[in-house]
């Protein structure tokens, strides 16, 4: 069962100086929050099924610089940019964020994971989503306890659901929390709370957008209320049009919120250990004895990038055999490159061998270089 991803990047924060926080390197190797989410989510969803695509709902404010770093694709796997849009002249916000699902739909054409572009959920939130929806197909909800989305100081809104049975019941809006008062609106520490995660099957999208229509035509003289996606779930879940299955969350989602944040996170992420192993679809071992693991996104993309070569699917399914996989000599290669190329690629590179694929042609396909014929 294919998956498309979405991210919902289209704002700007004023807390964040005016800026776009999906941007902020808060990575061990510079990579951008955003850079930091997508690996953790590509590398959980593609243990378990395909990623098809990447869609970022972006605002007018967030567009240009989204399409100019990201382009057409991420490591191989497509982008597509939905615009969230509103009418300045009677709104002063955008309609919330079932809007910005909606704004998606033409790009739509099977299950979803949807979540905020500024947060890090972690490995293991995505895996528990991918894994419910592939086996079960059904709507899913990934919370985390009110008491871990609470700031140290200060108040927020959150979400909180209800549940019955582990289903969605009701979702609302809970303003001016804090850690001081949650008690006394009637919460606990471990109420369930909405962290904007959600796997979503397109009959779901297509009822959202008929409750976000109604919406609109309900509160079309209102400049600022907004359509929650949690809460018009609740409401179809409670109207019989979806069944939604909540799975708890018990680790820390790291999120900014001010600029002070970014070195917070930072150091969180420095000595983070990956949650799952990387998923692979084959194995190469090199002459020294190295295993090299070939994942399903680094095969899609050579396969993009290197259309020309034909028997891909012959190629793959030899791979998987690992009687008919030989060992690669390193070093005859390096030598080859230079003779070539008049230069010798750089070790590590080459290390990331893709195929060698003994048959009447004997081809040999490399990352980071044309493929040639033996």
């Amino acid at each position: 069962m294919p998956i498309t991803l979405i991210y919902m990047v289209a704002g700007l924060s004023s807390r964040f100086g005016g800026k776009i926080k999906q941007f902020a390197k808060i990575g061990p190797q510079g990579e951008t929050l955003i850079e930091y989410s997508l690996n953790q989510a590509i590398k959980a969803i593609t243990n378990s099924t395909d990623l098809n695509k990447i869609i970022f709902i972006v605002g007018e404010k967030t567009q240009d610089q989204f399409k100019e770093i990201f382009q057409d694709n991420y490591k191989g796997i497509p982008i597509e940019y939905a615009l969230q849009s509103y009418n300045h002249e009677t709104r002063d916000k955008p309609w919330g964020t079932a809007d910005a699902l909606i704004t998606a739909l033409p790009f739509i054409d099977n299950t979803i994971i949807l979540c905020n572009g500024d947060d890090i959920y972690g490995e293991t939130a995505f895996e528990l989503l991918t894994n419910h929806l592939t086996n079960t197909n059904e709507d899913t909800a990934i919370f985390s306890k009110l008491i871990d989305k609470l700031p140290n100081q200060g108040e927020v809104t959150r979400g909180i659901f209800t549940s019955e049975n582990n289903y969605l019941n009701s979702a609302v809006e809970v303003f001016n929390l804090s850690k001081l008062n949650f008690k006394e609106k009637g919460l606990n520490e471990n109420s369930p709370c909405n962290i904007n995660l959600f796997g979503l099957n397109k009959n779901t999208i297509l009822e959202l957008n008929n409750k976000v229509n109604q919406f609109k035509l309900a509160n079309q003289t209102d400049r600022k209320k907004e359509c929650f996606i949690h809460v018009e779930l609740a409401n179809l879940a409670r109207e019989g049009k979806t069944k939604i299955k909540l799975i708890p969350i018990n680790e820390e989602i790291l999120g900014l919120t001010n600029p002070e944040d970014e070195e917070v996170v930072r150091e969180k992420l420095k000595n983070k250990v990956s949650e799952i192993p990387t998923p692979y679809i084959f194995e190469i071992t090199n002459k020294s004895g190295r295993k090299i693991h070939i994942t399903k996104e680094r095969w899609s993309h050579i396969r993009k990038k290197h259309h020309e070569i034909e028997n891909y699917d012959i190629i793959e399914e030899t791979l998987k055999k690992p009687d008919k996989i030989t060992n690669i000599d390193i070093d005859e290669k390096v030598h080859y490159y230079y003779k070539h190329y008049k230069h010798r690629p750089p070790k590590e590179r080459f290390l990331q061998v893709i195929v060698k694929y003994i048959n009447n042609s004997g081809f040999i396909l490399t990352a980071g270089f044309k493929p040639y014929i033996k």
